[in-house]
């Protein structure tokens, strides 16, 4: 067993980061922010932030390769970030700490790999103060301790971990290309429903425009049950349902599961089954519409007012083909069009939705486009299981290199 040290012992001061309230969508110097940090520790972030290069005392805040970035507030206190580099300069966050690792002592490298590890995490959630939301600082994260093998050692870790996780970023690489194929095959089948929609993928037919027709008269569009509404005495019993959260753009997260008391009646009208398409009634203005098939009976299971269940007429529209349409660029500007707008949301009604406009290609192209949307799900699910092996595999490694330190 190593010896331990703490991270205050192996590190420079934790030193806070920059608070900046005006940010640029590009040029300057770019930004990290705690939502540019994923869960596994890597730099991400769709829309990087920067902030004005002319800023004063920047130069405290530059990051340089092998920087630790630790949030330091909320629900993602104690996420962390090594800091590999950029090809343009970077500061940091003031929700975030900076510990620069001694290298004499301590390889940044090893250090990274620790903070992801589960004893890390264990002293997190001990350390982390609930008031209003949990938060750790630089003098507790300071006392953290570190178990310290030799330089030689920690380098032998560092490259057994690295190794095993490049495994899980690939797998992870690898599942998103899989997701990818369906938009791509939609567009191959149908063509761009903004430029170009086809009547199929057969030559003959490719290039014939599609009847447009509304949402509403090729599919039932229904309205889901009101949390808190008045039942008046009648008899109830609880039943899970599906909420905003549960319905992802492309998917539906039925990991948590929550229940509702509904009446026999409204538990058979608003029952959801095989082949529904769910999409929700407002959010973020990206999030606005966006909607999942459900592609299994989960039993018995109804659905919240804010999410509408599409039941689409099997001899008109195949579901598949209207959930994949959902995800083209026209039906995310339809939904925006048509919102509802408030400062930071947007929402849809059940007549805006049943007015969309849907481009309907020949029912037998759409049955084909049917087979080979299950064939890609399928991909999809079996890239998503061997992701999930991966990280638990690498999980339990980490907790295995990592296991419970003595002092020193």
């Amino acid at each position: 067993m190593w010896p331990t040290t703490t991270l205050g012992d192996v590190t420079d001061t934790g030193q806070y980061g920059l608070n900046a309230a005006a940010l640029k969508e590009g040029g300057g110097i770019r930004f990290i922010r705690i939502t540019d940090i994923d869960s596994s520790g890597q730099l991400g972030g769709a829309s990087p932030a920067y902030v004005d290069a002319k800023l004063p005392d920047l130069e405290r805040y530059m990051l340089s390769a092998g920087d630790l970035l630790i949030a330091r507030s909320g629900a993602t206190a104690g996420k962390s970030l090594l800091f590999r580099g950029l090809p343009e300069p970077a500061v940091f966050a003031g929700y975030l700490i900076r510990f620069k690792a001694r290298v004499d002592r301590v390889l940044p490298e090893y250090l990274g790999h620790f903070l992801q590890s589960p004893l890390y995490w264990g002293f997190i959630r001990k350390t982390a103060r609930a008031v209003a939301q949990p938060n750790v600082n630089a003098r507790e994260l300071a006392s953290l301790p570190v178990p310290l093998p030799p330089v030689a050692e920690q380098q032998r870790i560092v490259e057994l971990l690295s190794r095993a996780e490049n495994i899980v970023r690939m797998r992870r690489e690898a599942e998103q290309r899989a997701k990818e194929i369906i938009p791509a095959l939609f567009l191959d089948m149908f063509g761009d429903p903004a430029t170009n929609p086809k009547g199929g993928a057969v030559d003959k037919i490719r290039h014939q425009r599609n009847s447009v027709v509304r949402l509403g008269d090729v599919a039932e569009v229904v309205s889901g049950v009101a949390k808190g509404r008045k039942l008046g005495g009648k008899v109830t019993r609880d039943v899970p349902y599906l909420r905003v959260a549960n319905v992802q753009a492309g998917g539906l997260d039925l990991a948590e599961m929550k229940y509702i008391p509904a009446t026999a009646d409204e538990i058979t009208e608003l029952a959801v089954r095989a082949g529904d398409v769910l999409l929700t009634e407002g959010g973020d203005f990206d999030k606005v519409g966006r909607g999942a098939l459900l592609e299994a009976d989960i039993g018995e299971c109804i659905h919240q007012n804010h999410v509408f269940r599409v039941r689409t007429h099997a001899d008109r529209v195949m579901p598949e083909y209207f959930a994949a349409y959902l995800q083209t660029f026209p039906a995310r500007q339809y939904f925006l069009k048509a919102a509802k707008k408030t400062s930071n949301l947007a929402s849809i009604n059940m007549t805006q939705l049943r007015n969309l406009p849907l481009p309907l290609p020949r029912l037998d192209t759409q049955r084909e486009f049917q087979k080979r949307f299950r064939a890609c799900r399928a991909l999809e699910k079996q890239q998503s299981a061997a992701t999930g092996i991966a990280n638990v595999s690498f999980q339990s490694l980490l907790a295995g290199v990592f296991s419970e330190v003595r002092a020193t």
